[in-house]
């Protein structure tokens, strides 16, 4: 690693470790109220975490880390009940890929980045502190890449000389770079009332090329309301306002209305916010809360911004945990990862057709050693899923470690998907 990147845990994992435990580490009121504004999210992306600090440069440590599962789902001990059929199965492909993929796997929940960190925490977490610190009864996945390649080998995610305090969304542009939406603190080290309102924050729109050089930086921020970035192509940043998702175009700056999220179908069983992404010229939504025990239920809707329709797409198993959805780079296909709803609470992917819902494969991934108890959480934990083309994917996920402390380097496989 050059001197030009620093591999320090990002300005979020820092967030979430002072979430789960306050005076662990200290974050500006601008990171409070990022944490305070990206709860929907991580509620999806995390599970309960139980955290220690060690004295000196620390390294944070728990029993079930806040990086080791990338999203919250049913309760391990539950009773097992019989599961429904989940329709079309198959084994791991042995097809090899070749070629470039159509799509980057970025693991911005997991990984490592390659960035001077700008936030006041006590630190810098690092590999060298990972490595040298003793961690007694921890099992720790310690995230050291922030992208996987096509071969399969993890990258750290390449942006430098960030106006940003905390990173809040990393996405792929097209063009091989990164697209950054994050905090600015105006006034660091000094407390002030925490919410959407909090002043002299700024939340910034980053480019960044393929060598991570910055081409933008720019305040989307609207005092007293919420901003996400959940899209973003060759021409605009899509971003969600509050209920409405706009066109912000990278150029000049004007904004336009794309839709509004208030009209269209939702999922079944939605929190109080749904998650959305614009992906392939069509907006996505997927249930932000467990689907239990609900015959038919709509998991997933997608909507094309150029003809309007509205496509609803259901699980063949009924009750489910979605974690991601992704779309084919033609949008005719969507890639549903999510967790069944009783023991052994496998990691399963279903490929479903978009204008019809049909199934079109199904693959589930399970843990060749024994099942963790409650206390250590899920056998296996999700890292990322990426269309190499039209008829395979790339699934990224591990088997969760007993014991030990580990890199996610080390630990991370990757399997192919085939789609008929």
């Amino acid at each position: 690693m050059s001197d030009e990147f620093a591999d320090d845990i990002p300005a979020e994992i820092s967030a979430l470790v002072h979430a789960a435990a306050p005076g662990a580490s200290r974050i500006p009121a601008a990171g409070v109220a990022a944490v305070q504004r990206r709860g929907v999210q991580w509620r999806r992306r995390r599970a309960a975490a139980t955290t220690a600090v060690l004295a000196g440069l620390v390294a944070v440590v728990t029993v079930v880390p806040v990086w080791t599962a990338r999203a919250k789902g049913p309760d391990p001990a539950v009773s097992p009940r019989p599961s429904a059929t989940a329709g079309p199965s198959a084994s791991p492909s042995p097809r090899t890929l070749t070629g470039q993929s159509a799509q980057r796997m970025i693991n911005s929940w997991q990984g490592a980045y390659e960035s001077a960190s700008n936030v006041d925490y006590d630190g810098p977490y690092t590999v060298k502190n990972f490595r040298d610190v003793t961690l007694p009864d921890a099992v720790v996945v310690f995230p050291d890449f922030g992208e996987l390649s096509d071969s399969g080998v993890g990258q750290p995610l390449r942006y430098r000389d960030t106006l940003l305090t905390s990173v809040d969304t990393v996405l792929p542009t097209p063009s091989g770079g990164l697209a950054l939406l994050g905090s600015r603190d105006l006034d660091p080290g000094h407390r002030r009332p925490d919410g959407p309102c909090v002043t002299k924050l700024e939340f910034r729109l980053e480019l960044y090329d393929a060598t991570g050089r910055r081409t933008l930086s720019r305040n989307v921020r609207r005092q007293c309301h919420d901003v996400a970035l959940v899209g973003v192509d060759e021409r605009y940043a899509y971003l969600r306002r509050d209920d409405l998702v706009v066109a912000h175009d990278l150029a000049t700056g004007g904004e336009h209305q794309v839709v509004d999220l208030r009209k269209l179908p939702k999922p079944s069983e939605v929190g109080m916010s749904v998650p959305a992404s614009v992906q392939s010229g069509r907006l996505v939504q997927s249930a932000s809360d467990p689907l239990v025990g609900q015959a038919d239920a709509t998991a997933i809707t997608v909507y094309d911004l150029a003809d309007r329709r509205t496509y609803q797409l259901k699980l063949p198993e009924n009750e489910a945990f979605i974690l991601e959805v992704r779309l084919s780079p033609d949008g005719t296909r969507a890639a549903v990862v999510w967790r069944g709803m009783q023991r052994p609470f496998d990691l399963e992917v279903t490929v479903l057709d978009v204008a019809t819902s049909a199934p079109l494969a199904h693959q589930v991934f399970k843990s060749t050693s024994r099942v963790p108890d409650a206390s250590a959480g899920y056998a296996t934990t999700y890292v990322g899923v990426a269309w190499h083309d039209a008829s395979a994917l790339r699934f990224a996920w591990y088997e969760t470690p007993l014991t030990g402390k580990h890199l996610l380097s080390e630990m991370v496989r990757t399997d192919v998907i085939t789609v008929p």
